[in-house]
């Protein structure tokens, strides 16, 4: 298969094809899908695989069960003469998964599946895909063997086809999740995603012994109404998320810049498929209101669940939080600077000098001659200091008896 890498941050994992060795001796044919060219032939060979073959599909990535979980590779198995393997690389193809929505949304391929319920979730959140047709081995296991499945590998444990070292390895990507998360994959984590998807198919047979001991002729319907039953409650649960706006691909994936629209035309016009991610197929989600980022990252946490993040977002959106503005507040002066400022009032005070006198007031010049010249007050007060028991009628001439509005006064001085 020909070989377009797409860069995603400076990073990019190439498409690629090998030769799988199988625990159980069969050797797959792996393809490594991480660009639209050979997205689009995998496609159309899913879209033709016989009806009522089995085929097995699982996905990974890190925090899948949690609305801020992401979604980095998916494995698809299926024969085809010999075991075919797809590896299909979301982290770097983003929407443009919704290539395979025919597939996904086809009740006649039935898609066996350790995890419907998580599987459906995330399909339906992310990219609005209804997965259909599904074969959920956890609900046969749960049913046969009365408990709770706690996570995928006991599927494998239970039909006898988990080696050790590969039940090793994967305890240890569940420990460490981001790797899935790396640009390129290294080769270990590929091989470790292809072996775990050959295993699944082999287990598939075993599940379908087990079942048909179980539920007799009516086993396929059985099962497949209550495997479709969780698959449409999980998928809710991931629409109510994909109408918040939270987490979706459109946010979580990065895709190239192109447009849309006038690829559907050119491919109408030309009759091709369209090289991109499909409007129509964009046009299926139905409308959701778009939160702020900060809103929905600072109400729903890493660990809630899609229905969970949902709901938190639309209680914000009922009781949306009042904004009030803040106002500024004068800063409380400390004591060093109120010295400061107390001596700079000081220094200015002494630079102007005595304070002005309102205009309305007479000048103390003019005071100074009123009062100290020939005939004014001053004049005869000033005699007036050193007598005693002395009593005297001015005649109101000066200043202060014009003031006064009297014809005469008397200034008594007494001694001492």
């Amino acid at each position: 298969m020909p070989r377009h890498p797409l860069k995603i941050g400076g990073q990019f994992q190439q498409s690629a094809q090998w030769q799988q060795p199988l625990p159980d001796g069969s050797v797959a044919t792996v393809y490594l899908i991480a660009d639209q060219d050979n997205l689009q032939q995998a496609a159309r060979r899913l879209n033709f695989v016989g009806h009522g073959a089995i085929i097995v599909m699982d996905c990974h990535g890190w925090n899948l069960k949690a609305a801020a979980g992401k979604l980095c590779l998916l494995s698809i198995a299926f024969m085809d003469g010999t075991p075919q393997l797809f590896l299909i690389d979301v982290l770097q193809l983003g929407e443009q998964v919704c290539t395979l929505m025919p597939f996904f949304t086809n009740p006649n391929a039935s898609k066996f599946t350790a995890d419907a319920s998580t599987h459906a979730t995330v399909l339906a959140h992310k990219f609005g895909i209804n997965l259909a047709g599904v074969i959920d081995a956890q609900w046969a296991y749960e049913t046969l063997q009365k408990k709770t499945m706690v996570r995928p590998l006991e599927v494998l444990d239970w039909c006898g086809l988990a080696p050790p070292d590969f039940k090793q390895e994967t305890l240890q990507l569940e420990g460490t999740p981001e790797v899935w998360g790396q640009r390129p994959l290294p080769q270990r984590t590929l091989t470790h995603a292809a072996q775990g998807i050959g295993l699944l198919q082999a287990a598939a047979a075993v599940v379908w012994k087990r079942l048909a001991v179980a539920f007799g002729k009516d086993v396929f319907e059985k099962v497949s109404s209550a495997s479709r039953q969780r698959a449409e409650m999980a998928a809710a649960a991931g629409w109510a998320c994909r109408h918040a706006g939270l987490f979706t691909a459109e946010q979580d994936y990065e895709t190239p810049d192109k447009d849309s629209e006038m690829e559907d035309w050119l491919a109408k016009r030309f009759g091709k498929e369209p090289s991109s991610t499909s409007a129509a197929l964009r046009a299926r989600s139905a409308e959701r209101p778009k939160l702020p980022e900060t809103a929905f990252r600072s109400l729903v946490g890493e660990g809630d669940s899609p229905r969970t993040a949902a709901w938190r977002a639309r209680l914000a959106e009922m009781n949306p939080p009042r904004i009030i503005p803040s106002r500024q507040r004068s800063a409380s002066p400390t004591l060093h600077s109120w010295l400061e400022r107390r001596e700079t009032a000081r220094a200015e005070k002494r630079k102007e000098g005595a304070a002005h006198r309102a205009s309305s007031l007479p000048s103390r010049r003019r005071e100074r001659d009123q009062d100290g010249g020939p005939g004014g007050v001053g004049s005869w007060m000033s005699s007036l200091v050193d007598r005693e028991n002395s009593s005297w009628m001015v005649e109101s001439s000066g200043w202060i008896g014009k003031k006064l509005g009297v014809s005469h006064y008397l200034i008594t001085c007494n001694s001492r």
